[in-house]
């Protein structure tokens, strides 16, 4: 029997993890040694889905930072424009804005991930008071800019929340994870092989086990 090729993707090893451990559990075999290798499957199909997402989510991450940064510098740069204004109202409004934008500078957007985190979150705040939300509204465009920038911050959050809590559950990422998957899939291979032709009881598993490496493999 062909053994598991290392050049399979991680999502298709994963499947063949869960598929072969799901039916080892459902042999009804007596075999410890047999058994083993699928509870094994089994906890290495699980962590690795864990990784897998952790994974996704990081690379949702850097998206969402561009979009935040995007947006900060958008409305700093019209808060500033609103200054030179020849509208009383809106000068009024940017004279009270400008100032908190200045507080935490253009710059924030090229800071690291949490950091500005932070600085948004407390603008949000500083930009949510009473006289400053008053000033915002009589800068055009300037609320729906903010409220976008609000809803992307807090998105970004959540995001990263749910990436630290992956992975403290799991430090081993889902690309390591399927080279000891693969290890694992061609060393019950080799013990199938090698016990298969006297145990009646594993016959029709060996040939489960390649119709399912020859699939992955193609």
């Amino acid at each position: 029997m062909k053994n598991l090729n290392q050049n399979c993707s991680i999502g298709t090893v994963n499947t063949v993890a869960e598929s072969l451990s799901d039916l080892i559990a459902k042999s009804g075999s007596k075999d410890e040694t047999f058994l083993l290798f699928g509870k094994k499957l089994g906890e290495l199909s699980t962590t690795q889905n864990t990784a897998i997402k952790k994974d996704r989510i990081y690379s949702e991450l850097d998206p969402l930072d561009s979009e935040r940064d995007s947006l900060w510098r958008a409305a700093f740069d019209m808060a500033a424009m609103y200054k030179k204004n020849p509208v009383k109202t809106i000068q009024e409004g940017a004279a009270v804005v400008c100032p908190i934008f200045e507080k935490y500078g253009r710059g924030i957007a090229k800071k690291a991930y949490d950091e500005e985190s932070a600085y948004i979150t407390s603008a949000q705040t500083d930009l949510s008071a009473e006289s400053a939300a008053a000033a915002v509204k009589k800068l055009p465009g300037l609320s729906e800019v903010l409220e976008n920038l609000w809803a992307k911050n807090s998105a970004f959050k959540a995001k990263t929340a749910a990436f630290l809590s992956s992975k403290a559950v799991n430090t081993t990422s889902a690309s390591a994870l399927k080279k000891e998957i693969v290890a694992l899939v061609n060393a019950l291979i080799a013990y199938v092989d090698s016990v298969g032709f006297v145990r009646d009881d594993l016959k029709g598993f060996e040939k489960e086990l390649s119709e399912r490496i020859a699939r992955a493999n193609a």
